[in-house]
């Protein structure tokens, strides 16, 4: 299961057995679930979860925690201030192969509602951490968002991370925005010469 509460977030599983092995067995879990702990974003929210679910997600994660030089990999901590816990948490969401809420793509974790959506975020995370699945639904939905007031920084951003779909879709979207803005100054440039 996987919890957010307080600025933690942490992945526990229901306990078998019975309640004299209960406190051994949640010790051992803890141990084996929360035995890596992020310090993301500026406030240093600490995210608690497996280096092994992270390892298996993400080639980043695994060069991380399972190098020898990497001190991550000693200390069990990684610093990542660059990114919002928002937008962390929706990473860990997809590393364990769980869904992502609407609600939480805009923002409303926390009952914080955000002027924007957090996909734009998600989908550099998404980059940087090398989710390729979780960075592909994201360029689905930036390109579904695609419309005239966006194209341009999302056409920025695609080309800054290697989007080839999201990149010719706001491209397509430039070219035609274009194209009626010069429509429209030609047609009031022929207006003004009629009206001499």
């Amino acid at each position: 299961m996987f919890d957010s509460f307080g600025g933690e977030c942490r992945v526990s599983k229901d306990s078998e057995g019975d309640e004299g092995g209960q406190e051994e067995n949640q010790s051992e879990e803890r141990a084996i679930v929360d035995d890596v702990v992020l310090v993301v974003g500026l406030n240093k929210v600490e995210l608690r979860c497996s280096w092994y679910v992270l390892a298996e997600a993400s080639q980043y994660f695994r060069d991380m925690f399972c190098g020898r030089d990497w001190k991550e990999s000693r200390e069990k901590t990684a610093v990542i201030s660059d990114v919002e816990p928002d937008v962390m948490t929706l990473v860990l969401k997809a590393a364990y192969g769980m869904k992502i809420e609407e609600r939480e793509l805009q923002g409303l974790m926390a009952a914080r509602p955000r002027p924007c959506s957090l996909v734009p975020s998600l989908f550099i995370a998404a980059d940087r951490f090398q989710f390729t699945a979780l960075k592909e639904q994201c360029e689905r939905r930036l390109i579904a968002e695609l419309d005239e007031l966006n194209c341009v920084p999302l056409w920025h951003l695609a080309r800054r991370f290697s989007a080839t779909w999201l990149e010719n879709k706001a491209l397509s979207l430039i070219s035609r925005e274009t194209v009626k803005a010069n429509e429209l100054r030609i047609s009031a440039m022929l207006r003004s010469i009629r009206a001499r």
